[in-house]
């Protein structure tokens, strides 16, 4: 159910932010397309592009495309959404429940070794698992929750950085240049036929080591105000459980407290995560959107390069940033970021957590 739940989740919430993370990812990149009207023109470097803000990357697009150029890319996303936000939470779920419930039976194990239990088998099992046990007992939840984001991150990445590959070329590339991809399906074709199916996961090891920290701050932010949260909800309006003629607004109530909760955890937990994490998150952004030949539709046509390579590392990208452009461009963008990152992560808990306990 969980799977489920997650995937709807996270299709409703892309389908919401999708136009805030266009704009941040043209402000990331300093590319909106309005000063290469001419395919003619050499592709500038990321250091001469110009630095938009949040609300002059969004007028820009505007009075380029109206209202579609928001939704470039928004076809990738939101199949793609499915399947990886469903990856992405349950793993979570699952790594941090099974390391709960393995400190939560070093106790239960250590009992029934005293009572002297007859069978073998559970003996055996419990050989393998006291360690593991005795670990997870000891180690602050804090820990838990960061190295189930970590996990989650990892898993995920395999389907979210084809998705963000294709989605961010969409949502950059200018749209008066020859060659443009035309549509989500085009991107992922002409992806792997110029590049290879490793075209699609280029910067796979910058998006982990971008969105591996990000993830695991996130949790234990997330973790923590939702506890905080949930306690003053619930001295506020206690969860149901009288019956009678108020046990339905009650029950309603409950209901939006717990997608209040979460939604408020994920916004909180976002907000803090992409603060300390926007240095990665931006330089992965202009990795994924670097291309090494743009073609043009058919063969031995001349093939200008838009985006050519300008960061072979992550942390090639990060002091090559601080040195062009300055230090405090490193944290470029992290208003748009947040603002469309916020809300997205705080409808893709509200909905998941509302969405679960209606179905229970």
């Amino acid at each position: 159910m969980d799977v489920v739940c997650s995937a709807l989740a996270g299709i409703l919430a892309r389908l919401i932010a999708h136009p805030l993370d266009t704009i941040k990812s043209v402000t990331f990149t300093g590319f909106a397309g309005d000063h290469l009207s001419s395919p003619a023109k050499a592709a500038p470097s990321f250091a001469s592009a110009p630095c938009r803000s949040f609300f002059q990357s969004a007028r820009s697009i505007w009075a380029r495309e109206g209202v579609a150029g928001f939704y470039r890319g928004i076809g990738v996303a939101a199949v793609g959404s499915a399947p990886g936000v469903a990856l992405y939470l349950t793993t979570y779920n699952w790594c941090s429940t099974t390391w709960k419930d393995l400190g939560d039976q070093a106790s239960a194990t250590e009992g029934a070794t005293e009572e002297g239990g007859n069978c073998k088998m559970t003996s055996i099992r419990g050989d393998i698992l006291q360690p593991l046990q005795g670990i997870a007992a000891a180690t602050p939840s804090s820990v838990r929750f960061l190295v189930s984001g970590l996990a989650a991150e990892a898993v995920s990445c395999l389907v979210w950085v084809p998705i963000d590959v294709a989605k961010e070329r969409l949502q950059c590339q200018p749209p008066a240049l020859a060659g443009r991809y035309t549509s989500s399906l085009d991107a992922l074709k002409r992806i792997v036929a110029n590049e290879g199916v490793r075209g699609l996961y280029k910067g796979y090891a910058s998006t982990l080591a971008s969105f591996g920290p990000y993830s695991a701050v996130y949790f234990v932010c997330y973790e923590y105000f939702s506890t905080l949260l949930t306690q003053v909800c619930a001295t506020a309006s206690p969860p149901p459980t009288e019956t009678g003629r108020g046990s339905r607004n009650q029950t309603q109530l409950f209901s939006s407290a717990t997608f209040a909760v979460a939604f408020g955890a994920g916004a909180a937990g976002n907000v803090m995560a992409s603060v300390l994490t926007n240095p990665l998150e931006l330089v992965k952004t202009r990795m994924q959107v670097q291309r090494a030949v743009l073609h043009r539709g058919r063969v031995g046509a001349p093939t200008p390069a838009l985006f050519a390579y300008h960061y072979r590392s992550l942390l090639e990208g990060l002091v090559t940033l601080a040195e062009e452009e300055g230090i405090r461009a490193l944290w470029r963008g992290v208003g748009s970021r947040i603002a469309y990152a916020a809300p997205n992560a705080a409808l893709t808990m509200g909905i998941f957590e509302w969405l679960k306990a209606q179905l229970k």
